[in-house]
């Protein structure tokens, strides 16, 4: 009687355990099922999978493990089944399974195989990281895309530390500053071989303009190159900041202005010399500004005048009229010495 009620005690127990298993399956909000090894068949399946995957049970159940997979993962599947022969332990990685409706999902296998009646089965729990693997791909989409605008820019790129140390410059920008390549610009210049800078403090400069700003535009420089020579730059900094407005670092857009530093330089000599031969010539030299007699002639013309010397013939008031928009807008110190005045600023008024 002993035995009968410790038997009757020992299947109740099971039953409840089996019950409560099952109950953990079925609620699962996770996609589960059971497999069979040899033959791939679904043996059991939950609600969730049902739900995620738009099969009814009754249609899985008739379906195999190859049928919610693309034609392309079957030979993986395959390989990853014959790899585990023999080992121990659980499987898990992502795979691309196919829901009813054709659409792709991606989730992470769990899966535990143990034995089933005598048959090697195979318990699987699959969470669908769907939306999480869209955005990663989006991600280094968007990464490979910048990464190519990066390397192929005409103009030099860069990302620097707020100490100043690049941790990744284009190939353009190396080739700017004569470098064999980005390894070596960023080699020589982060262990101090040598500075950017011509002009010692010029990057304290640079962070006295950024302030608490985003941007630095048009921020221009004599920097040194790898031959020890010198250009002029152009950086266009967007500073990239995090959530409480700390400075992670710096990108910048940099132009070689080498040419028109030095066009300039040129005018400013030439305007210069023109100047002193101006001023200290011994003949007298006044500068007009005759803008105005043209605005005039514009607007006769306009008006339907298309011989103008006939009409300051017979209108030659507005001749005289004329020569008074004649502004002097310059002249040297001979011109004050030829009319006997004290200065320049007399002689217009």
């Amino acid at each position: 009687k002993v035995s009968e009620e410790a038997l009757r005690a020992s299947e109740q127990a099971l039953r409840l355990s089996e019950e409560r298993y099952r109950r953990l399956f079925e609620g699962n909000p996770t996609p589960m099922w059971l497999y069979d090894l040899e033959t791939l068949r679904f043996l059991e399946v939950n609600t969730a999978t049902e739900r995620v995957y738009g099969y009814s049970r009754e249609e899985l159940l008739g379906m195999t493990v190859l049928d919610i997979r693309p034609p392309e993962e079957h030979a993986r599947l395959y390989a990853v089944l014959r790899a585990w022969t023999g080992q121990s332990g659980d499987l898990s990685g992502v795979w691309r399974h196919l829901r009813k409706d054709g659409s792709l999902l991606y989730v992470v296998v769990t899966a535990h195989r143990y034995e089933l009646e005598g048959r090697a089965a195979v318990l699987v729990l699959a969470q669908d990281v769907t939306e999480r693997h869209l955005v990663e791909e989006r991600l280094r989409v968007s990464e490979a895309r910048y990464r190519a605008l990066f390397e192929s820019a005409v103009e030099g790129v860069y990302e620097s530390v707020a100490d100043g140390s690049f941790r990744a410059v284009n190939p353009a920008f190396a080739r700017m500053l004569g470098y064999a390549s980005p390894a070596e610009l960023i080699e020589c210049l982060n262990n101090g071989v040598r500075s950017l800078y011509v002009k010692p403090g010029r990057r304290r400069e640079f962070f006295d303009a950024l302030g608490a700003k985003d941007t630095v535009t048009d921020f221009e420089s004599e920097v040194l190159c790898a031959d020890g020579t010198s250009k002029w730059i152009s950086e266009n900094v967007r500073a990239i900041r995090g959530g409480q407005g700390e400075l992670l670092y710096l990108q910048g857009f940099v132009s070689d202005i080498t040419e028109r530093r030095q066009s300039e330089l040129d005018l400013r000599t030439s305007e210069e010399r023109y100047r002193v031969l101006f001023e200290h010539s011994p003949v007298a030299i006044v500068e007009y500004d005759y803008r105005a007699v043209g605005d005039w002639m514009e607007d006769l013309r306009i008006l339907g005048v298309e011989d103008l010397e006939r009409h300051f013939v017979q209108h030659p008031e507005e001749l005289s009229a004329a020569l008074k928009k004649v502004v002097p807008v310059g002249m040297n110190e001979a011109v004050v010495e030829l009319v006997g005045a004290r200065s320049k600023q007399e002689v217009i008024a």
